[in-house]
């Protein structure tokens, strides 16, 4: 069996979500109007940038 403590977990956030609705803001925005794409796109590099920079909830010296 494997130790649960052993299991690197990460913190909790919405920008995973915040990105999944730029994402689909840019597919709805292919469908209906290019500008609905842009606002998607803004939302998703935000998203990404601002998940990217997210500080881990522990620190990772135990790998």
């Amino acid at each position: 069996p494997v130790d649960p403590s052993s299991i690197h977990m990460p913190s909790p956030s919405y920008w995973p979500l915040f990105t999944a609705i730029g994402v689909a803001l840019i597919g709805g925005g292919l469908l209906s109007h290019y500008a609905l794409s842009f606002v998607g796109g803004i939302i998703t590099m935000v998203g990404t940038i601002a998940w990217a920079n997210e500080p881990p909830s522990a620190p990772s010296d135990h790998h």
